[in-house]
């Protein structure tokens, strides 16, 4: 069984809210922080797994992976 998922944040800075997802899984979350962002997404999972089923959420995962902020300039 999968233990762990990638969780991504992204902070709309106009609005101020957050929006956290599971890659390549049509399930998000939004709050005023990263924390109601990811509380959120967790209920949403909780929906996403009871509509279509552990089986078809395990099937849509992305490989955990690890992300690294890198200044664009670095490529140039």
């Amino acid at each position: 069984m999968i233990e762990f998922v990638t969780v991504t944040f992204v902070l709309d800075e106009e609005l101020g809210i957050w929006t956290a997802y599971v890659p390549d899984v049509a399930a998000y979350g939004e709050g005023e922080t990263k924390e109601d962002a990811l509380e959120d997404l967790k209920k949403a999972v909780a929906l996403y797994i009871e509509a279509a089923g552990e089986e078809a959420f395990y099937a849509h995962l992305a490989p955990v992976a690890e992300y690294k902020k890198i200044p664009l300039s670095a490529f140039a």
